[in-house]
């Protein structure tokens, strides 16, 4: 059964990963500006084959599709800096959005976060099933929170480590890729951002990644006229292609379909799953050594839709 019949079935309410709404309800916020519930003709065409698109219009979020993540990553080793990671009860539904909650260091609520930090905790989901090569597009508000240590995001992400004993097709692949070898082996850190830190809301991050040296990414930021946090929508899409023998691998950034970065340089080729959410990166708020810590209680970052359209490409790597 293919991930665009599941999204057509019936969806069943998973109560159990419900926000506790006598504990913390969601954020009381104008709801006016909410783009749900509407005929979007930002969405396009929906008639390609193997077409993933997900409006968010039910009442729960479709767990045969998405996962709500409760982890923790990035955790500096300042104390000052550090956070509880993202936690399921901080994704929920609203007005045909699905909504990540990011609580700061204001928050006095019951919630934890996956290390019982009180604070500093933020909401992702991802898709269940892996993508390769498309155009990825996520119609989202982002969290309207300048010069503070979150940041909103979507971003393509896969992760494993091989030798040449263990994968020696996939290890000369990597090889050839520009991945570093370190004691005979290689990480495959797969990864593909668009982010938007909170300490300039005008100024976001295009990163493409193949492992998890400085050697092996690119990372480009680029200056807006106005930042995002102007209570809209906007697209943020790229379009990822891995290549052929004909055309080169690179990734292309657009923010509201207009180009802003091209990248040719450490292109993930292999398929890799959808995140889309928020956390609080320290170096989001960090600018000159000064860490601009999140001060507020809570916020709420608002997707209407997500929409993977699948180029096929023959250097996709589905590798298990």
């Amino acid at each position: 059964m293919t991930i665009t019949t599941l999204l057509l079935l019936t969806l069943i309410s998973c109560g159990k990963n419900a926000v506790d709404v006598k504990k913390d309800p969601p954020v009381v916020e104008d709801v006016k500006f909410l783009e749900g519930n509407d005929s979007d003709p930002d969405i396009g065409d929906l008639s390609a084959p193997g077409t993933f698109f997900d409006k968010f219009e039910q009442n729960t979020l479709n767990e045969s599709v998405w996962q709500k993540e409760h982890r923790v990553w990035g955790q500096p080793a300042n104390p000052a800096h550090q956070h509880g990671g993202v936690i399921k009860e901080n994704v929920y539904m609203k007005e045909g959005n699905v909504v990540m909650r990011a609580l700061g260091d204001r928050y006095t609520g019951n919630l934890r976060g996956v290390n019982n930090a009180a604070k500093r905790i933020g909401g992702v989901i991802s898709s269940k099933e892996r993508f390769a090569s498309g155009r990825y597009e996520v119609k989202a508000r982002i969290l309207q929170k300048p010069d503070m240590g979150v940041l909103s995001a979507a971003w393509t992400f896969w992760y494993k480590e091989i030798t040449n004993e263990s994968h020696p097709n996939e290890f000369q692949r990597a090889l050839a890729a520009g991945n570093v070898s370190q004691n005979g082996k290689i990480v495959l850190n797969q990864e593909i951002d668009i982010e938007v830190i909170g300490k300039d809301l005008a100024a976001p991050l295009f990163s493409n990644w193949i492992g998890e040296r400085d050697e092996e990414h690119e990372t480009k930021t680029h200056k807006l006229t106005a930042g995002l946090n102007d209570g809209k929508y906007h697209i943020f899409r790229w379009d990822w292609h891995t290549g052929s023998e004909t055309e080169p691998a690179r990734v292309d950034y657009y923010i509201d379909n207009v180009l802003l970065h091209s990248s040719t340089e450490k292109v993930p080729y292999i398929a890799s799953h959808f995140y889309i959410g928020n956390w609080f990166a320290w170096w989001a708020g960090n600018e000159s050594g000064t860490y601009k810590r999140p001060d507020f209680d809570q916020a709420e970052m608002y997707v209407d839709w997500v929409k993977f359209v699948p180029f096929n490409q023959p250097n996709d790597s589905f590798l298990e």
